[in-house]
Protein backbone atom coordinates (compact mmCIF):
# COMPACT_ATOMS: atom_id res chain seq x y z
CA UNK A 1 0.00 0.00 0.00
CA UNK A 2 2.75 2.45 0.93
CA UNK A 3 4.76 1.90 -2.25
CA UNK A 4 1.64 2.28 -4.39
CA UNK A 5 0.54 5.49 -2.68
CA UNK A 6 4.01 7.08 -2.93
CA UNK A 7 4.15 6.33 -6.66
CA UNK A 8 0.88 8.22 -7.16
CA UNK A 9 1.29 11.01 -4.62
CA UNK A 10 1.59 14.71 -5.43
CA UNK A 11 3.03 16.33 -2.33
CA UNK A 12 1.29 19.64 -1.60
CA UNK A 13 2.68 22.70 0.20
CA UNK A 14 0.14 25.44 -0.44
CA UNK A 15 -1.16 26.43 2.99
CA UNK A 16 -1.03 30.15 3.88
CA UNK A 17 1.64 29.48 6.51
CA UNK A 18 4.00 27.79 4.03
CA UNK A 19 7.58 29.10 4.20
CA UNK A 20 10.76 28.63 2.16
CA UNK A 21 11.87 26.06 4.72
CA UNK A 22 8.59 24.16 4.24
CA UNK A 23 9.18 24.04 0.50
CA UNK A 24 12.77 22.88 0.96
CA UNK A 25 11.69 20.08 3.30
CA UNK A 26 8.91 18.91 0.98
CA UNK A 27 11.21 18.92 -2.05
CA UNK A 28 13.85 16.91 -0.18
CA UNK A 29 11.19 14.45 0.95
CA UNK A 30 10.01 13.98 -2.64
CA UNK A 31 13.55 13.32 -3.88
CA UNK A 32 14.54 11.02 -1.01
CA UNK A 33 11.35 8.96 -0.92
CA UNK A 34 10.42 8.82 -4.60
CA UNK A 35 7.33 11.02 -4.86
CA UNK A 36 6.64 12.02 -8.48
CA UNK A 37 5.39 15.62 -7.98
CA UNK A 38 5.48 18.59 -5.64
CA UNK A 39 2.86 21.34 -5.83
CA UNK A 40 3.65 24.76 -4.37
CA UNK A 41 2.19 28.26 -4.59
CA UNK A 42 3.42 30.43 -7.50
CA UNK A 43 5.50 32.50 -5.07
CA UNK A 44 7.61 29.40 -4.33
CA UNK A 45 7.71 27.70 -7.72
CA UNK A 46 11.14 29.07 -8.63
CA UNK A 47 12.55 27.73 -5.38
CA UNK A 48 10.92 24.34 -5.87
CA UNK A 49 12.16 24.14 -9.47
CA UNK A 50 15.69 24.91 -8.28
CA UNK A 51 15.50 22.31 -5.50
CA UNK A 52 14.24 19.65 -7.90
CA UNK A 53 16.42 20.54 -10.89
CA UNK A 54 18.60 17.41 -10.73
CA UNK A 55 15.78 15.00 -9.94
CA UNK A 56 12.85 13.48 -11.82
CA UNK A 57 10.35 15.11 -9.45
CA UNK A 58 7.98 17.47 -11.28
CA UNK A 59 7.54 21.01 -9.86
CA UNK A 60 3.85 21.92 -10.06
CA UNK A 61 2.06 25.18 -9.31
CA UNK A 62 -1.46 26.49 -9.69
CA UNK A 63 -3.16 29.13 -11.82
CA UNK A 64 -6.35 31.02 -10.94
CA UNK A 65 -6.51 29.32 -7.57
CA UNK A 66 -8.75 28.58 -5.75
CA UNK A 67 -11.88 30.10 -7.33
CA UNK A 68 -11.07 30.12 -11.03
CA UNK A 69 -13.48 32.98 -11.75
CA UNK A 70 -10.80 35.48 -12.66
CA UNK A 71 -10.27 37.52 -15.80
CA UNK A 72 -8.80 35.21 -18.41
CA UNK A 73 -5.91 37.56 -19.16
CA UNK A 74 -4.89 37.39 -15.51
CA UNK A 75 -4.80 33.59 -15.54
CA UNK A 76 -2.89 33.50 -18.82
CA UNK A 77 -0.30 35.92 -17.41
CA UNK A 78 -0.05 33.73 -14.29
CA UNK A 79 0.60 30.71 -16.51
CA UNK A 80 3.38 32.48 -18.43
CA UNK A 81 4.99 33.70 -15.18
CA UNK A 82 4.84 30.22 -13.60
CA UNK A 83 6.40 28.61 -16.67
CA UNK A 84 9.16 31.23 -16.71
CA UNK A 85 9.84 30.52 -13.02
CA UNK A 86 10.34 26.82 -13.73
CA UNK A 87 6.97 25.07 -13.34
CA UNK A 88 6.73 21.86 -15.36
CA UNK A 89 3.03 21.35 -14.69
CA UNK A 90 0.18 23.82 -14.16
CA UNK A 91 -2.90 23.06 -12.08
CA UNK A 92 -5.30 25.48 -13.75
CA UNK A 93 -8.48 26.23 -11.83
CA UNK A 94 -11.44 26.02 -14.19
CA UNK A 95 -14.01 28.80 -14.08
CA UNK A 96 -16.64 26.77 -12.24
CA UNK A 97 -19.07 29.68 -12.36
CA UNK A 98 -18.88 29.62 -16.16
CA UNK A 99 -19.38 25.84 -16.18
CA UNK A 100 -22.48 26.20 -13.99
CA UNK A 101 -23.80 28.90 -16.35
CA UNK A 102 -23.07 26.60 -19.32
CA UNK A 103 -20.67 29.21 -20.76
CA UNK A 104 -18.57 26.43 -22.24
CA UNK A 105 -17.00 28.63 -24.91
CA UNK A 106 -15.54 30.97 -22.28
CA UNK A 107 -13.97 28.02 -20.46
CA UNK A 108 -12.68 26.59 -23.72
CA UNK A 109 -10.99 29.80 -24.87
CA UNK A 110 -9.29 30.29 -21.52
CA UNK A 111 -7.96 26.75 -21.22
CA UNK A 112 -6.87 26.74 -24.87
CA UNK A 113 -4.77 29.87 -24.25
CA UNK A 114 -3.07 28.29 -21.24
CA UNK A 115 -2.45 25.06 -23.14
CA UNK A 116 -0.87 27.00 -26.02
CA UNK A 117 1.53 28.75 -23.64
CA UNK A 118 2.34 25.53 -21.78
CA UNK A 119 2.87 23.26 -24.78
CA UNK A 120 5.34 25.74 -26.30
CA UNK A 121 7.58 25.03 -23.28
CA UNK A 122 6.73 21.32 -22.86
CA UNK A 123 4.74 22.03 -19.69
CA UNK A 124 1.76 19.88 -18.76
CA UNK A 125 -1.71 21.22 -17.98
CA UNK A 126 -4.08 19.87 -15.36
CA UNK A 127 -7.55 21.45 -15.14
CA UNK A 128 -8.99 21.64 -11.63
CA UNK A 129 -12.74 21.29 -11.05
CA UNK A 130 -14.91 21.47 -7.95
CA UNK A 131 -16.72 18.20 -8.55
CA UNK A 132 -18.80 18.64 -5.39
CA UNK A 133 -20.44 21.72 -6.98
CA UNK A 134 -21.12 20.10 -10.34
CA UNK A 135 -23.85 17.67 -11.32
CA UNK A 136 -23.05 14.59 -13.39
CA UNK A 137 -24.40 16.47 -16.40
CA UNK A 138 -21.99 19.35 -15.72
CA UNK A 139 -19.11 16.94 -15.17
CA UNK A 140 -19.90 15.12 -18.41
CA UNK A 141 -19.82 18.41 -20.35
CA UNK A 142 -16.53 19.37 -18.71
CA UNK A 143 -15.04 15.93 -19.43
CA UNK A 144 -16.10 16.17 -23.08
CA UNK A 145 -14.51 19.62 -23.40
CA UNK A 146 -11.25 18.69 -21.68
CA UNK A 147 -10.98 15.51 -23.73
CA UNK A 148 -11.42 17.61 -26.88
CA UNK A 149 -8.70 20.02 -25.70
CA UNK A 150 -6.41 17.09 -24.84
CA UNK A 151 -5.47 18.36 -21.40
CA UNK A 152 -2.97 16.16 -19.58
CA UNK A 153 -5.06 15.64 -16.46
CA UNK A 154 -8.17 16.70 -14.56
CA UNK A 155 -8.22 17.30 -10.80
CA UNK A 156 -11.40 16.65 -8.85
CA UNK A 157 -11.21 19.53 -6.36
CA UNK A 158 -9.13 22.47 -5.19
CA UNK A 159 -9.27 21.41 -1.55
CA UNK A 160 -10.75 24.79 -0.65
CA UNK A 161 -14.44 24.03 -1.27
CA UNK A 162 -16.90 22.43 1.13
CA UNK A 163 -16.19 18.87 0.01
CA UNK A 164 -13.22 17.11 -1.49
CA UNK A 165 -12.75 13.95 -3.48
CA UNK A 166 -15.46 11.35 -3.80
CA UNK A 167 -14.93 7.87 -5.24
CA UNK A 168 -18.16 8.00 -7.23
CA UNK A 169 -17.17 11.29 -8.91
CA UNK A 170 -13.71 9.93 -9.69
CA UNK A 171 -15.23 6.81 -11.25
CA UNK A 172 -17.69 8.92 -13.23
CA UNK A 173 -14.96 11.19 -14.55
CA UNK A 174 -12.89 8.15 -15.49
CA UNK A 175 -15.81 6.85 -17.56
CA UNK A 176 -16.31 10.21 -19.32
CA UNK A 177 -12.74 11.38 -19.95
CA UNK A 178 -10.51 10.23 -22.79
CA UNK A 179 -8.45 7.31 -21.51
CA UNK A 180 -5.18 9.21 -22.07
CA UNK A 181 -6.17 11.92 -19.57
CA UNK A 182 -5.02 11.33 -16.01
CA UNK A 183 -7.16 12.03 -12.94
CA UNK A 184 -5.87 13.74 -9.82
CA UNK A 185 -7.94 13.28 -6.67
CA UNK A 186 -7.65 16.13 -4.17
CA UNK A 187 -9.42 17.65 -1.20
CA UNK A 188 -10.03 16.08 2.19
CA UNK A 189 -7.75 13.07 1.66
CA UNK A 190 -6.43 12.36 5.14
CA UNK A 191 -6.25 8.56 5.40
CA UNK A 192 -4.56 5.73 3.53
CA UNK A 193 -7.92 3.98 3.27
CA UNK A 194 -9.38 6.97 1.42
CA UNK A 195 -6.33 7.30 -0.84
CA UNK A 196 -6.48 3.61 -1.79
CA UNK A 197 -10.24 3.80 -2.43
CA UNK A 198 -9.75 6.76 -4.78
CA UNK A 199 -6.95 4.95 -6.62
CA UNK A 200 -9.21 1.92 -7.00
CA UNK A 201 -11.97 4.20 -8.35
CA UNK A 202 -9.65 5.45 -11.08
CA UNK A 203 -7.44 8.20 -9.66
CA UNK A 204 -3.95 8.28 -11.16
CA UNK A 205 -2.63 10.75 -8.56
CA UNK A 206 -3.48 11.70 -5.00
CA UNK A 207 -2.92 15.31 -3.90
CA UNK A 208 -2.76 15.99 -0.19
CA UNK A 209 -0.86 17.89 2.48
CA UNK A 210 -1.30 14.95 4.88
CA UNK A 211 1.38 12.71 3.39
CA UNK A 212 3.01 11.74 6.69
CA UNK A 213 -0.22 10.53 8.30
CA UNK A 214 -1.36 8.73 5.14
CA UNK A 215 1.95 6.91 4.70
CA UNK A 216 2.11 5.95 8.37
CA UNK A 217 -1.32 4.34 8.00
CA UNK A 218 -0.27 2.68 4.73
CA UNK A 219 2.71 1.16 6.53
CA UNK A 220 0.36 -0.32 9.12
CA UNK A 221 -1.78 -1.78 6.32
CA UNK A 222 1.34 -3.38 4.84
CA UNK A 223 2.39 -4.79 8.24
CA UNK A 224 -1.03 -6.37 8.77
CA UNK A 225 -0.90 -7.88 5.27
CA UNK A 226 2.56 -9.35 5.98
CA UNK A 227 1.34 -10.83 9.28
CA UNK A 228 -1.65 -12.43 7.54
CA UNK A 229 0.59 -13.96 4.88
CA UNK A 230 2.95 -15.30 7.55
CA UNK A 231 0.07 -17.21 9.14
CA UNK A 232 -0.44 -19.33 6.03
Amino acid sequence: AKKLIISKFELVAILPETTKKTVDVVCKKAIDEGFPKVCVAPYFVGRAAHNLRESEVVPVTFVGFPLGAYISETKIYEAFAAIKAGAKELNVMANVSALLENDILDVQKEIESVIKAARAKNVKVCVVLESCLLSERDLAKAAKLFSKLEVDSVQTASGFSWEGSDEAKVAFLRSELDEKIKIKAAGGIRTAKKALALIKAGADYICSSAADAILEQAEEIDKKARRRRAQY
